[in-house]
């Protein structure tokens, strides 16, 4: 059952910890993982030149933006930086969809590098931090552990072939805003997450300094 205090909604342990993993599969999804070579060449027209150069940037920014993505989920809770790369990840996916020029795709890159930094680690620290406060034993953490990263890996798994399928009926560029939309119901989870008083967790507990 959930109940309502304070604009609070409380669930059951494992009900929060299933919303984990329901938020991080859809967040971990690449459905447009496979399409992204024919996207620079046959919808944008650019040399493998211009598509590594791109690339490059976007590890750059990565290199950046990895030492103060572990200061914010510490400073402003894990679930909230989950929700950000979601939300990242579907502007920054959106934008591709539309891009039509070099500059625009450097800015979509540019918030898939934010989400990408933000989600490194701190799913699997949310996760841990939970289950400490939720009291679970030690075999319990490491059985969830192995499901959670089960489900991570299933989530790359699954969307990249399916994107590959779905070439069959749409556009490169509408498959981009189907992925799009998934990170934004990603997103949407981990607003009910945030709902369960889980934003005081890093807060409350320093268990997990190994992760971030």
């Amino acid at each position: 059952s959930i109940v309502f205090r304070n604009h609070t909604m409380k669930l059951a342990p494992r009900s929060i910890i299933r919303l984990i993993f329901i938020s991080h599969f859809l967040a971990n999804t690449m459905i447009s993982a496979s399409l992204w070579v024919p996207f620079y060449i046959d919808v944008m027209g650019w040399s493998l030149e211009t598509m590594f150069q791109v690339q490059m940037i976007f590890q750059a920014f990565l290199i950046i933006l990895e030492v103060p993505s572990g200061y914010f989920a510490d400073k402003f809770g894990r679930n909230r930086m989950v929700g950000v790369a979601a939300f990242a990840y579907s502007i920054g996916t959106f934008l591709y969809s539309q891009a039509t020029s070099i500059p625009a795709v450097i800015l979509s890159e540019l918030f898939l590098a934010i989400a990408s930094s933000l989600l490194t680690g701190a799913g699997e620290a949310l996760l841990v931090d939970n289950m400490y406060k939720f009291g679970f034993s030690e075999t319990e953490r490491q059985n969830e552990l192995s499901l959670y990263n089960s489900v991570i890996g299933m989530a790359y798994g699954i969307s990249a072939p399916i994107g590959s399928l779905l070439v069959n009926f749409f556009t490169i560029r509408q498959i981009m805003m189907i992925g799009s939309l998934t990170y934004l119901t990603s997103f949407v989870v981990t607003l009910i997450i945030g709902k369960t008083q889980g934003e005081k967790i890093n807060r409350e507990l320093k268990l997990n300094k190994f992760f971030i």
